[in-house]
């Protein structure tokens, strides 16, 4: 299998604001409850404490799993260059999809006619 250089493409800058405010809410919603204004804390709530923590962990194992598919990916693609391989994992333990969407997207093929 030849060697492909996947170069590190950070995500779009909607992609990540988008990305990190999620993130950045979901932390605040669990880990900050004194903190809160009072539609938060009504929101934190009628979900329950307990389903906020719920989905903090399924976010850190679901982030783990997607950066360990990437670093597969990477690797099978033949990937040798530790800095590019940080940087795709760094992107996907924040940001998750949104982060590491480029690395699987389709490239299209230039060589088709228009009709």
């Amino acid at each position: 299998m030849a060697s492909q250089h996947v170069p590190f493409d950070p995500p779009a800058f909607l992609s990540l604001l988008i990305g990190a405010s999620l993130v950045s809410f979901e932390l605040y919603l669990d880990l900050f409850p004194e903190y809160q204004p009072p539609p938060v804390a009504a929101l934190r709530e009628f979900v329950g404490p307990d389903v906020c923590r719920g989905i903090t962990y399924f976010v850190i194992v679901v982030h783990s799993l997607e950066t360990l598919y990437v670093v597969k990916v990477l690797r099978s693609r033949g990937e040798s260059d530790w800095k590019n391989i940080l940087m795709w994992v760094v992107a996907s333990l924040c940001l998750g999809l949104f982060g590491t969407y480029k690395l699987f997207k389709k490239t299209e093929d230039k060589t088709k006619k228009v009709e």
